[in-house]
């Protein structure tokens, strides 16, 4: 908390100091990487446009500092920094961890469910990533994402085939997640014929939890 207080006082160092040196044209690579994780840390949509003028500077992005600046900037699907996480995922996984690599670029495709234009464009852009990303895991990372686009738009038929035929090929391995999925399900869909499913993963759900 100390060396906090000390940075805010420090009118080089605090955000509004940075700023004035940007404006007055300073522009060496250490500078923009602590201005754009300053202006990140300040939630200020201009901290993307100086990462990709740090970056701009460094010819080798393969670096420890580097990976960790670029994994901190790379929310947006349509920037250099995404591009790159996807070509190098082994590189990222092992200094990030699976987990951590897989839940940023779930989250940035997540953004693509609720674009109301171009949405056969977005599909495809989606099953896209996911084949390159983790071809091994992409078949069914395409049917959650159809299953949740269409949900979304509360377009009811395609919602229940696509979830229908997610459980059917890629079941759920554990009663609090069949369970989950039923009550879903069920809340959505009004067909008789469909909640068949529904009532299905009910009673597996509950076999499963015994």
């Amino acid at each position: 908390f100390l060396e906090l207080g000390s940075v805010a006082r420090d009118q080089n160092q605090n955000l509004g100091g940075l700023e004035a040196r940007y404006k007055k044209g300073e522009r060496s690579p250490d500078f923009l990487h602590q201005l754009a994780l300053a202006k990140s840390d300040a939630m200020d949509p201009a901290s993307g446009d100086v990462a990709k003028a740090y970056l701009k500077t460094q010819e080798d992005w393969a670096t420890d500092k580097n990976r960790e600046f670029i994994f901190r900037f790379a929310d947006d699907l349509d920037s250099p920094q995404f591009a790159y996480i996807l070509d190098n995922k082994e590189a990222f996984e092992n200094q990030f961890g699976q987990e951590q690599v897989s839940g940023l670029v779930m989250n940035a495709v997540s953004g693509l469910l609720y674009e109301q234009e171009n949405e056969a464009a977005n599909m495809e852009r989606a099953n896209s990533i996911f084949q390159q990303f983790d071809p091994a895991n992409a078949g069914r990372m395409k049917l959650e994402f159809a299953m949740y686009f269409y949900q979304v738009r509360q377009m009811t038929d395609e919602y229940a085939k696509a979830a229908v035929d997610l459980y059917a090929k890629y079941p759920p391995d554990n009663w609090q997640s069949l369970n989950e999925a039923a009550w879903t399900f069920y809340e959505i869909v009004d067909s008789p014929e469909q909640l068949k499913a529904a009532l299905g993963w009910a009673e597996q759900s509950v076999a499963l939890d015994k």
